[in-house]
């Protein structure tokens, strides 16, 4: 039993995906007290303060060493330009290579503190798709792969994704997913995206050997 995902290949060579990072969607709430910013402004304590250095606190949990990136975006706060915000939030994209450096960063969230008085900092959510990692059977359906591919041709590389997909569902279920296997282009999620249109026939061929042959 065997899983193929035909989300795009990784670009800009010809590589199929072999393993992904897992993703987590939080959400962060500050919540200050309200003051009239001119009049009375010690009187208040600015959401939109501490969400800045909460901010900067996530931006350093980034890890390239690792794999982790945390990215926070949107931000709103604030109601009013003359009122100090009472409330302010972000909504918080996290994505780590293995399930140990998940329960790493759930804990650096949970330990973070605020530093404005008068001010209290909340974290929502988790982690909703595994890590995609790869095990020695998924490691030998690639093998297969790229024996089929040499067969038709061409070269097929293996590498990671930062992207989700169903395959870190399977995957972490057991199921050897062999991943990425439509094909392979660049620059997602930019006005600059693109697919390989020569590497549309190899893959089919490789796909339909896959289907055929597993």
């Amino acid at each position: 039993r065997h899983v193929l995902v035909l989300e795009a290949g990784i670009g800009p060579g010809d590589k199929i995906t072999v393993a992904r990072k897992g993703v987590g969607t939080f959400k962060i709430q500050v919540t200050g007290k309200a003051a009239h910013a001119g009049a009375d402004p010690g009187a208040g304590a600015s959401a939109v303060v501490e969400l800045a250095h909460q901010i900067l606190a996530l931006h350093r949990l980034n890890d390239p060493a690792t794999g982790t990136t945390v990215n926070v975006a949107p931000i709103h706060g604030g109601t009013r330009r003359n009122v100090v915000a009472e409330q302010a939030g972000a909504s918080i994209d996290v994505r780590v290579a293995t399930k140990a450096a998940g329960e790493d960063i759930q804990r650096a969230f949970q330990a973070l503190t605020p530093v404005t008085p008068g001010t209290t900092v909340k974290i929502s959510g988790g982690l909703n798709r595994p890590p995609m990692e790869c095990s020695p059977a998924m490691a030998e359906l690639a093998r297969k792969a790229q024996g089929f591919a040499r067969e038709l041709g061409f070269v097929l590389e293996t590498g990671m994704s930062g992207g989700g997909s169903d395959g870190n569902f399977t995957a972490a279920i057991g199921v050897p997913t062999l991943d990425g296997l439509g094909a392979p282009g660049g620059g997602a999620h930019s006005g600059d995206e693109y697919a390989l249109v020569a590497a549309f026939a190899p893959r089919t061929a490789l796909l339909v050997r896959l289907l055929t042959e597993l």
